[in-house]
């Protein structure tokens, strides 16, 4: 009986660990009109979830969600920030670093990188083609894109649906 208890014990220890592991990286990106830049950092966890949180240039927070796909090569993801703000994600992730554009409910692109380098001149990519992208991977969803977090005792979500 007492090695049986010990065994729980190390089992609950381990499942802890494994439920408790995730990996944090830093995000920065750009948004396509206003060219304001931002910075934060995204926590992944082995479920395939995640959260993120950023701070834009002129100082607005922004906090949200992300879902790794069954792959966990790409992904989708929300946010909401303290102006009002609100947009979804898609993005590609290599485990350690990764890239993603979306768009804010307002209309206007974005772009980022986690874990890997900032955009360099070399690396701008069209904002055209980012929309376009955007548009046909927003209409492949079905239900809409939703995202909800939690903010105090409330919850703010982000819907999208080009539909």
């Amino acid at each position: 009986m007492r090695g049986g208890r010990a065994a729980g014990v190390l089992l609950a220890l381990v499942a802890s660990l494994a439920i408790g592991c995730s990996l944090t990286l830093p995000v920065h990106g750009e948004m396509e009109k206003s060219r304001e830049r931002f910075l934060g950092e995204a926590t992944g966890y082995l479920s395939g979830k995640g959260t993120l949180s950023i701070r834009l240039q002129s100082g607005v927070g922004c906090d949200g969600t992300f879902q790794h796909s069954a792959s966990m090569s790409t992904g989708q993801g929300g946010f909401n920030c303290a102006d009002g703000r609100t947009g979804d994600f898609f993005f590609t992730s290599k485990g350690t670093e990764g890239e993603g554009f979306g768009k804010t409910t307002e209309g206007e692109m974005f772009r980022f990188r986690f874990g890997g380098p900032e955009y360099t001149a070399a690396r701008q990519a069209q904002w055209q083609a980012l929309a376009h992208s955007f548009d046909q991977l927003s209409r492949q969803l079905n239900p809409p894109t939703s995202y909800c977090n939690m903010y105090g005792n409330s919850v703010r979500c982000t819907h999208y649906n080009m539909r």
